[in-house]
């Protein structure tokens, strides 16, 4: 079992998508092997599934003692409310949350999908008109909010068109937060993150193919935010790991805390995790870009976790 020995406290806010097969798609460049979402915005008008606010960017559609519900983009997000300090009561709060969405999908007709990349019909959807005060607007671009990537501290991050690109991209990331060195070296946490929980989710993934597609957009193996909690605490966001993890069995997604343990660990012993990161920082990129799970798993033999 888990032990909390660094005192942390944990956050996620994994993206979800409702789907249908009662359409026939618009478009012609989808993947045939891939269910098509509907986004918020849509099930809103067409399905009468509509907000609890007046929030244009991320509404409010479902809400628990533990948890909120918003639509972003295409996806629904789950927020957590306050920090969890292990990972069972994350597990357990983000699950209930998802069963709740899932009910409320099947009442309208429709259903849960919890996996990494899923087909958009612009074609039906899209509409010139689109201005940003436009609810439907957010689910045409993707960077709505800036992140940074920590293997490539130049990159600037800018709102991008993708209203013809016919997928969108799941998240699931992953909070830390309640240890000083977190706030004050979060570059090199990510860096080590990467080789340790990016190589991890890498490799027990049951999505190899859609991670892929995905990395090309979101699940860069450095990215990251700096993020400030209202228990007054910095954290990071580690925004590399896709959606597959709410497929893990119980067991596999704990040990994605082992893992964060160990970039904690060689943060916090700079010599050993200066050589770790010139040993396999290279390879970590590569795998994680690429879904290779033979690499991965070859950086985290080597690692000795």
């Amino acid at each position: 079992m888990y032990k909390n020995k660094y005192n942390l406290k944990f956050g996620c806010d994994p993206e979800l998508f409702a789907i249908t097969d009662a359409l026939a798609p618009m478009i012609e460049d989808y993947d045939p092997t891939l269910p098509f979402a509907i986004s918020p915005a849509a099930m809103n008008y067409a399905y009468q599934f509509k907000p609890l606010d007046k929030e244009i960017k991320h509404p409010l559609y479902l809400e628990g003692d533990h948890y909120r519900i918003v639509g972003d983009g295409v996806a629904y997000e789950i927020n957590l409310k306050g920090p969890c300090t292990s990972p069972q009561e994350m597990w357990e709060k983000v699950n209930i949350a998802s069963m709740r969405l899932q009910e409320a999908l099947i009442s309208y007709g429709c259903s849960l999908y919890r996996k990494p990349v899923v087909n958009f019909d612009y074609g039906r959807y899209w509409r010139k008109d689109l201005a940003d005060d436009n609810y439907e607007y957010w689910s045409t671009v993707f960077g709505c909010d800036a992140d940074q990537d920590a293997f490539n501290t130049s990159m600037s991050c800018i709102i991008e068109d993708v209203s013809h690109h016919p997928f969108r991209y799941g998240g699931g990331h992953i909070h830390f937060s309640g240890d000083v060195e977190i706030e004050q070296y979060p570059i090199s946490l990510i860096k080590l993150l990467a080789l340790t929980v990016g190589n991890y989710v890498n490799l027990v993934s049951p999505n190899p193919v859609q991670e892929q597609m995905r990395s090309k957009y979101y699940g860069k193996p450095g990215k990251y935010r700096i993020q400030k909690y209202p228990d007054g605490s910095t954290g990071v966001e580690y925004r590399t790991p896709s959606n597959s993890w709410l497929e893990l069995s119980y067991d596999e997604f704990e040990t994605i805390f082992y893992y964060v343990d160990h970039a904690l660990y060689l943060l916090k012993n700079p010599l050993e995790g200066k050589r770790t990161l010139a040993n396999y920082e290279e390879q970590t990129v590569a795998a994680i870009l690429t879904s290779n799970k033979v690499l991965s798993n070859e950086v985290l033999n080597k690692l000795e976790v």
